[in-house]
C-alpha cells in the first residue's frame, strides 16, 4: 500500500493475478474468493476511512461486485479490495485486478481489516555436545506471539537432538501477528555438532566437606576421597572456602557442586575451677600495699590472674581470666576480694640524749626515708628530722611525727594524713657548777608547712622539696597504691 496511485495499484495487482495464474501463489488462500472465470454474489473488503488515507482505519464491508464497481469503492485510494470477477453491462465476465492488494493489504484484510502487529523471531539457541553430556540442546523457549516447530511438530523448552543439521519454523500467530515483510512464517537451519571424540574421564562426583568444631583454634575441615578430584581449602579471617577441582585426564560432571564456603563461629573451651584460689600477703602501713598472692599458671591452664585496685573501699580485686576461646564453667568461683587492713608498723627507736651542763642535747633515729617522712616541732616550728643523729640546741618540749610517703610530683611530696608515729620529748635546761655551764646560740631552722592535700582517700601532707632534696641528694617517688603485674 506505499503507491499512492491507483492506477500503478491496479497494474500491480493485475500484474500479480497473472503471475499466480502462472506460476501459483505465495499469498494464502481466502474463502470468499471464487474462481478468477465465475462471477461472485459478494466481495468482503477494507473500506478506508476517510478514503483517500485511511488515517482512522478501515471497516469491513461485503457488497455485490457491481456495487462494489458502480459505487466508485474502486476509484478510493486506500480501499483494500482482493482481485474478482464481475458481469459487465453487456454480459461479459470482467477481471478486476484489486486495489491495495499487496502483502501488507493482505494482511490488514485478513486480520479483519486491522493493522496486524509486526514482530520479530529469532533463531533459536544451542548448546553443543560435551564430553559429560554426548548430545546436543536446541533451547526453543516459550515464545511470545509465534511458535516454534520441527517437522510441522510444535517444540518448546530445551529439547536433546544428535547431530545434524534441523530446518526450524517460526510462524507468527496470525492474523494478529506478521513478520516484517508481512508474511507469517520464516525458516532457521539449526546445527548440532558431533560429540567431541577426545574426552577425559568423567570423575565422582565431588562430596561436600565436613566441619569439626574445634574451641581452641579454627575449626577442622574434613574432606572426602574422590575419584579424579582434588579439594582445596583457602581461609580468611574466620571463613573458609573449600574447591573442587578436576585433577588432570579428568573432567568434573557438568551438574557438579564444586564450592563451599564456611564460618568458624568461634566456640569456646570449657574450663573447670581455677587449680589454686589467690590471696593477698598482708603488709603492715597506712597506705594500702598489701600484695596479692597468684598461683603460678602453665601453658594448660588456660586462663590467667587480672588485678585491680579500689582505693575508694581499700579492696584488691583478684580475677581469673579465661584466655580466647575459653570459658569457665558456670558457677566456678572466678572473683575474689581482699580489703588492706592497713596494719600498723613496728617504729624504729627514738633515742634522746641530754647532758648536764651543755646544751648538745640530740635525737637520734634511722629510718627508711624512702617510705617515711620524720618532722620535728619545737616551739611551733616545724622541720625535717633525717635519718640519724640530730642535734637539739635550745631545751623545752620537742615533738616528733613520722608519716607514710604516699607519692612525689610536681615539685611535692604527698604524705599521709595519718601518722605512723608522734612522740613528745623535754629537754630540760642545762645546769652548771660554779656558773660555768653556758647554752649555745640555737641556729636558725627553716620552718615546714604541711597541709592536708593527699589523693585518692588520704588528705596527705605537702611537704617542702627543699629540705628533702638537701637532705636526701635525691627525692625519690612512691606510687600511692602499689601496683603488680
Amino acid at each position: 500500500m506505499s503507491t499512492p496511485y491507483k492506477r500503478l495499484r491496479a497494474a500491480f495487482a493485475a500484474l500479480l493475478l497473472m503471475t499466480s495464474t502462472l506460476f501459483g501463489s505465495s499469498a494464502p488462500a481466502f474463502a470468499d474468493a471464487p474462481p478468477a472465470d465465475q462471477p461472485s454474489n459478494s466481495i468482503s473488503f477494507c473500506h478506508a476511512n476517510p478514503a483517500d488515507t485511511a488515517a482512522n482505519g478501515w471497516n469491513s464491508l461485503t457488497l455485490s461486485p457491481n456495487a462494489i464497481i458502480h459505487s466508485g469503492h474502486t476509484e478510493h485510494d486506500a480501499d483494500i479490495i482482493q482481485p474478482f470477477s464481475y458481469t459487465d453491462k453487456r454480459g461479459h465476465v470482467t477481471m478486476f485486478p484489486g486495489l491495495n492488494w499487496d502483502a501488507e493489504g493482505q494482511a490488514i484484510y485478513l486480520n479483519g481489516c486491522i493493522t496486524p502487529t509486526v514482530i520479530t523471531t529469532s533463531v533459536p539457541t544451542v548448546t553443543q555436545p560435551t564430553c559429560a553430556i554426548p548430545t546436543g540442546v536446541i533451547h526453543f523457549g516459550t515464545p511470545t506471539h509465534f511458535s516454534y516447530s520441527y517437522n510441522s511438530a510444535a517444540e518448546t523448552g530445551d529439547v536433546t537432538f544428535a547431530s545434524g543439521n534441523y530446518i526450524i519454523v517460526a510462524t507468527t500467530n496470525a492474523p494478529a501477528y506478521v513478520l516484517g515483510d508481512y508474511t507469517t512464517s520464516t525458516s532457521y537451519t539449526v546445527t548440532v555438532n558431533s560429540a567431541p571424540t577426545d574426552c577425559a574421564i568423567v570423575a565422582d562426583v565431588p562430596v561436600a566437606p565436613e566441619y569439626i568444631e574445634v574451641c581452641d583454634s579454627l575449626d577442622t575441615i574434613q574432606l572426602a576421597t574422590t575419584t579424579g578430584v582434588t579439594y582445596t581449602v583457602t581461609w580468611e579471617d574466620s571463613t573458609a572456602t573449600i574447591t573442587a577441582t578436576a585433577q588432570e585426564g579428568y573432567v568434573l560432571p557438568s551438574d557438579a557442586t564444586t564450592s563451599w564456603t564456611y564460618t568458624d563461629t568461634g566456640s569456646t573451651c570449657p574450663l573447670p575451677a581455677p587449680i589454686e584460689a589467690p590471696n593477698i600477703a598482708v603488709l603492715c602501713g597506712l597506705v594500702n600495699n598489701d600484695t596479692p598472692i597468684l598461683p603460678e599458671l602453665d601453658e594448660n591452664a588456660h586462663y590467667s590472674w587480672g588485678v585491680t585496685y579500689d582505693d575508694t573501699t581499700n579492696t584488691i580485686h583478684i580475677t581469673a581470666i579465661p584466655n580466647a576461646q575459653y570459658q569457665f564453667a558456670e558457677g566456678v568461683q572466678t572473683e575474689w576480694v581482699f580489703t588492706d587492713t592497713h596494719t600498723s608498723c613496728a617504729m624504729p627507736p627514738i633515742t634522746v640524749t641530754n647532758t648536764s651542763c651543755t646544751s648538745d642535747a640530740s635525737i637520734a633515729v634511722t629510718y627508711d626515708a624512702n617510705r617515711y617522712y620524720y618532722t620535728l616541732e619545737h616551739n611551733g616550728v616545724t622541720s625535717m628530722l633525717t635519718s640519724g643523729n640530730t642535734p637539739l640546741y635550745s631545751p623545752g618540749t620537742y615533738t616528733v611525727r613520722a608519716y607514710e610517703i604516699i607519692g612525689m610530683g610536681d615539685d611535692q611530696l604527698y604524705l599521709s594524713e595519718q601518722t605512723a608515729f608522734e612522740q613528745t620529748y623535754v629537754i630540760p635546761a642545762p645546769t652548771c657548777d660554779g656558773g660555768q655551764g653556758s647554752v649555745s646560740t640555737t641556729p636558725s631552722v627553716t620552718a615546714i608547712e604541711l597541709p592536708h592535700t593527699g589523693p585518692q582517700g588520704f588528705s596527705g601532707l605537702l611537704a617542702g622539696l627543699g629540705i628533702a632534696v638537701t637532705t636526701y641528694g635525691v627525692v625519690y617517688f612512691a606510687q600511692p597504691k602499689r601496683r603488680y603485674e
